[in-house]
């Protein structure tokens, strides 16, 4: 069993805005903000809803995808069929469960996330189970035993992973886990309830919440933790590995990168345009009736039936297309000329940022000349 880390190696982590406090700083300043597009993307990576909550992305690719994200320490509502799964989804034990069963009777409704670093990169990720199937963890076991110099880097590396993933606990679930027993209906001060049996195993525990610092669980996790920035000779090693049998670090053809696309509409008062990221949801079932509206950190997204929709930008420019129009049975010329202008402009912003589909409609003001019958001041718009 691993021993109890030193006070002076604490981190503490506050509000989850990479603000770290404590003796010596990890890779945080390297870490990137987990955009809501970011976590469709690593979802869809993995083929499943993410469980727990991601606090960073602490790689990208060259595709500006995320590859590995940072996790907290603790699921909440585990209890109620929210728990960590599997990590990595391949044949690893990774899933073992040895950790969720301490600090079950604190609370059933708190377990330990089983990794800090996630591998999210399917072309990682199938590269780093061909290692596993070939029998790369028990090679890197006994390397462990063989070999002292290894298996000290390799204690090094579970010691400052497990002084990490401690120091991602937020004040509030920290205090929880450090409250003592209950005896007699009073809190007993003392360290030795759940909860701090609970905060021992996220404090203590190596890659992969193993125990045994000694020991190997999985390789992706490994692997996370070196591409994330971290000294970890398991994960080097796999990576050399892979390098030698011409498998590099991300693939060539960025099969993650979500689709760009762009829709403009000329309406009857102003024209408007919505760049945006579309990411296809993990799993299926979704049906193409089906809508739901969440948050992003740029307003609201919307996702349709088996899609999630993010903005990138946005514009509207008032064009007064329909103007008179009741009164004349035509479209204005000054109105058809700003309409131009406008989606003109907002066709080269949406070229600009990348958009490879455009999309362009008129609305009301356009129908409505047509039943008039100003057919040519609505082919003028095109």
């Amino acid at each position: 069993m691993a021993a109890a880390l030193p006070e002076t190696e604490c981190f503490s982590f506050r509000t989850h805005e990479m603000r770290w406090g404590g003796c010596r700083p990890v890779t945080s300043e390297a870490w990137d903000r987990a955009k809501p597009v970011d976590l469709a993307v690593a979802a869809r990576q993995l083929g499943r809803t993410l469980g727990g909550r991601v606090v960073a992305v602490a790689r990208r690719c060259s595709h500006r995808q995320p590859q590995v994200l940072v996790t907290y320490p603790l699921v909440h509502g585990a209890g109620r069929g929210g728990g960590p799964g599997r990590c990595c989804g391949s044949g690893c034990d990774c899933d073992s469960g040895a950790e969720r069963d301490s600090g079950r009777d604190l609370a059933p409704s708190l377990a330990p996330f089983p990794t800090v670093f996630w591998l999210t990169c399917p072309h990682v990720r199938t590269a780093v189970s061909s290692l596993e199937s070939h029998g790369m963890i028990e090679e890197m076991r006994r390397r462990i035993r063989e070999d002292e110099v290894f298996a000290e880097e390799y204690g090094e590396a579970n010691r400052r992973y497990a002084a990490q993933r401690g120091g991602l606990l937020d004040v509030a679930d920290r205090a929880r886990l450090q409250m003592g027993r209950q005896v007699d209906g009073q809190v007993d001060g003392r360290m030795d309830g759940p909860g701090a049996d609970l905060l021992r195993v996220i404090s203590e525990s190596g890659v992969g919440g193993i125990a045994d610092w000694a020991g190997v669980r999985c390789l992706h996790m490994n692997v996370a933790d070196y591409m994330a920035g971290n000294a970890n000779p398991v994960g080097e090693l796999c990576v050399w590995r892979l390098a030698e049998d011409g498998t590099g670090l991300e693939c060539a053809d960025g099969r993650c990168v979500p689709a760009r696309v762009a829709a403009i509409n000329a309406g009857s008062n102003s024209a408007k345009a919505l760049v945006a990221d579309v990411v296809e949801r993990p799993g299926r079932g979704f049906g193409l009736g089906s809508r739901c509206r969440s948050r992003t950190s740029q307003g609201r997204s919307s996702g349709f039936g088996r899609w999630l929709v993010f903005r990138v930008a946005s514009g509207v420019r008032i064009t007064g297309l329909g103007r008179g129009l009741e009164q004349t049975g035509r479209l204005s010329e000054d109105g058809r000329a700003k309409t131009v202008e406008a989606l003109d402009m907002f066709a080269a912003m949406a070229r600009e940022l990348g958009a490879t589909r455009i999309w362009a409609t008129a609305t009301a003001a356009a129908r409505r000349a047509v039943e008039l019958g100003d057919d040519g001041g609505v082919r003028a718009l095109k």
